[in-house]
């Protein structure tokens, strides 16, 4: 009794062409034909990978995520964010995080939340900040470094959003981050994930390291 019976002539078939016909077939069986594996290439057509950077923050004393996410001069906070959060996340110490590597990547053309998803995803890419906590310091972390736009860094500068997904509880949601010129500040809003597309050139920051192909 055949070990593949329950198989159908299409599927030998189907092999048997993949290898290259009968004589293929043949040559495979005796030995001199071998078969390579070959990984899948990981194909990028939304997102143009830039860098792979570590981050870190040092929390200084009294340092809670109310006091620093907050509206003052250089920092607009919009309610949505704050939302996010319950009283005793707002009341809470930010984490001092001493290394933490991000990547980020720039939308090469218009695209939805679910879609830049998909993508990290078809590429087994994780992106999503699952812990909030660690969430909050690289994200002041990176503000901090590019306070008042006095220098080049991970954040965008022109005006376009630099997007992050965050996990808190069952729930993604995207938090947007751009710099407003005429008001010199960042400004730091949060979205529920939505068919609204992004333009090109936003920039989109993911939890992990580039997985290169």
């Amino acid at each position: 009794m055949s070990k593949y019976g329950h198989r159908t002539g299409n599927w030998k078939d189907s092999i048997i062409n993949k290898l290259g016909g009968e004589a293929a077939g043949d040559a495979f069986l005796r030995g001199e034909l071998k078969v390579v594996w070959v990984a899948k290439q990981i194909i990028w057509n939304l997102l143009n990978f830039v860098v792979t950077e570590t981050v870190s923050f040092t929390a200084r004393p009294g340092d809670t995520v109310s006091e620093f996410f907050k509206t003052r001069d250089g920092l607009y906070v919009w309610g949505a964010f704050r939302n996010l959060m319950d009283s005793n996340w707002l009341a809470s110490s930010i984490q001092t995080i001493p290394q933490t590597k991000i990547s980020y990547y720039d939308l090469k053309k218009s695209a939805n939340d679910f879609q830049i998803q998909k993508e990290f995803e078809d590429n087994k890419t994780p992106f999503i900040f699952e812990n909030l906590g660690v969430f909050l310091a690289v994200l002041a972390g990176l503000i901090l470094a590019q306070w008042n736009n006095e220098k080049e860094g991970p954040l965008l500068a022109n005006g376009y959003a630099n997007l992050f997904y965050v996990r808190i509880g069952s729930v993604v949601f995207t938090v947007g981050v751009d710099w407003d010129s005429g008001g010199r500040s960042w400004d730091v809003d949060a979205y529920p994930r939505d068919g609204i597309e992004w333009g090109a050139g936003r920039r989109v920051f993911s939890s992990n390291e580039h997985l290169e192909a």
